[in-house]
């Protein structure tokens, strides 16, 4: 009998942890989040290019964080620079043919 308890104690907790880890999976799903645009990719990188707001848009969160932390840590010295990389974005995602320019962060395609 202390086997059988034991064993359905070991199977509620294993069950525990399936439970917590979908839950905490769930946000990385690709599936549940909206679709996203290529204007408004564009359009945010042309604007905002400077602090990565088109990637943080697009889920392209390590990208994101690097052009800002570039622009904040250089004490916005670097700026200009940053911003022109995200000019150059902009107008990819607006008018680029290649393939990465048409994908979100998690693989999927932009809306037009």
């Amino acid at each position: 009998m202390a086997a059988t308890s034991k064993n359905s104690a070991v199977t509620k907790i294993r069950n525990t942890f399936q439970t917590l880890n979908a839950g905490r999976n769930k946000h990385r799903d690709a599936a549940d989040k909206p679709q996203k645009d290529r204007v408004v990719a564009g359009v945010l990188a042309i604007l905002l290019g400077a602090f990565g707001t088109q990637n943080f848009y697009l889920g392209k969160y390590k990208l994101a964080v690097i052009q800002l932390l570039i622009t904040l840590l250089s004490a916005l010295g670097l700026a200009p620079i940053v911003a022109m990389w995200g000019i150059v974005e902009g107008i990819m995602y607006l008018f680029g043919s290649d393939p990465k320019w048409k994908v979100d962060g998690w693989g999927r395609p932009l809306a037009n």
